[in-house]
C-alpha cells in the first residue's frame, strides 16, 4: 500500500558538500550506513520550507514563559539575541528565569550582555550546549571563518575576511548562509544569524588567539577606517595594546563632543582613563 513519510530537519542539519542527501534524492539503494534501514525503492521526494514565526507569535512565546506580558523592549531584546529561533528563545528565557535574572529596559547605545550573565559576555547555560552541538557539525574550515569574524561584531564584509586571510570565501559564505549560521545583511555584507551564536563561537576561541585577532582587526581599521576611533579603541583594548587604546578612546571622545554627544564623549573619556591605569 502507498505510504507517505513526513520528516523534518533543521537547516543546519543539511548534508555537507559532497555527501549524498539520501532521503531527498529519492533514488533506489541501501539506506544510510549503520542505521539499520532496508534497501528502498525509488520514491517521489518533495521538500517544503517552514517559515519563521511572526513577531507576534514570538511575543506570545516570551509572555507565556515569563508568566507576564513583557515590554516591547524586552521582546525586542530577546528576539535580537535569539534571532527569532523559537527553540533558542525558549532556552534563553529559561536561563534568565532559572537564575533569577530580571529583564529591564535597555539603552540601545550600550552593550546588553550583562542582562544574561554576571561577566557580561557568557552565553546562558541553557543555550550553550545546544549551540555548541550545532557548531560541532561544521567542517573545520567553516569554523575557522566563524571564529575569526566573531570578534568583529554584528556586521562584516569581504574586505574584513580578506584581512583575515580568506582570499576567496564565496563558497564558505554560501554554505554558512544556507545552514543559517550567517545571514546576508546587505550587498556584500554578512552577520551572524543571531547574537547568541556569535557569542558561542567567540567562547570557543583560546585567549591568545582572541588577542591576536583583535590586534589584527585593529590594524585593519587603523589602515582602512581611521575615523572609526571607537571601534579601533575597543579592539586595541581587547588586544592588550592599552596605551594605543587609551589614545583612541580620547580621540573618539573628541569626535563625540564635536557632534554634541556629551554623554557618549564622557563614557569614552572614562574608558580611556580606565585603560591607561591597567
Amino acid at each position: 500500500a502507498p505510504l507517505m513519510v513526513l520528516s523534518t530537519r533543521r537547516s543546519e542539519e543539511t548534508v555537507r558538500p559532497g555527501e549524498p542527501d539520501w532521503f531527498m534524492e529519492g533514488a533506489a539503494g541501501p539506506g544510510p550506513a549503520g542505521q539499520g534501514l532496508p534497501t528502498v525503492r525509488p520514491f517521489d521526494a518533495r521538500r517544503g520550507v517552514l517559515e519563521p514565526l511572526s513577531r507576534e507569535n514570538l511575543g506570545d512565546v516570551v509572555d507565556r514563559m515569563l508568566g507576564r506580558a513583557a515590554s516591547e523592549g524586552e521582546h525586542a531584546l530577546l528576539v535580537r539575541r535569539s534571532g527569532g529561533n523559537p527553540l533558542l528563545l525558549e532556552r534563553l528565557v529559561r536561563s534568565i528565569t532559572k537564575d533569577h535574572w530580571e529583564l529591564r529596559q535597555v539603552n540601545p547605545e550600550r552593550d546588553v550582555w550583562d542582562l544574561f550573565s554576571p561577566d557580561g559576555h557568557q552565553v546562558p547555560t541553557e543555550s550553550r550546549e545546544f549551540l555548541q552541538a550545532q557548531l560541532g557539525r561544521l567542517p573545520e574550515e567553516d569554523l575557522a571563518l566563524l571564529r575569526k569574524v566573531s570578534i568583529i561584531g554584528s556586521d562584516f564584509g569581504l574586505d574584513e575576511l580578506i584581512a583575515f586571510g580568506f582570499s576567496d570565501p564565496a563558497e564558505l559564505l554560501a554554505r554558512l548562509v544556507s545552514g543559517d549560521y550567517l545571514v546576508e545583511s546587505g550587498e556584500g555584507r554578512y552577520g551572524f544569524a543571531h547574537e547568541l551564536l556569535r557569542g558561542s563561537v567567540e567562547e570557543r576561541l583560546v585567549a591568545g588567539d582572541r588577542t591576536v585577532l583583535h590586534s589584527r582587526f585593529a590594524d585593519y581599521l587603523i589602515a582602512v577606517l581611521p575615523g572609526e576611533q571607537a571601534r579601533i579603541a575597543s579592539h586595541l583594548e581587547r588586544a592588550g595594546r592599552d596605551a594605543e587604546a587609551s589614545a583612541a578612546y580620547h580621540k573618539a571622545a573628541e569626535k563625540a563632543a564635536g557632534e554634541g554627544a556629551m554623554v557618549t564623549a564622557a563614557d569614552f573619556v572614562r574608558s580611556g582613563d580606565a585603560v591607561s591605569l591597567t
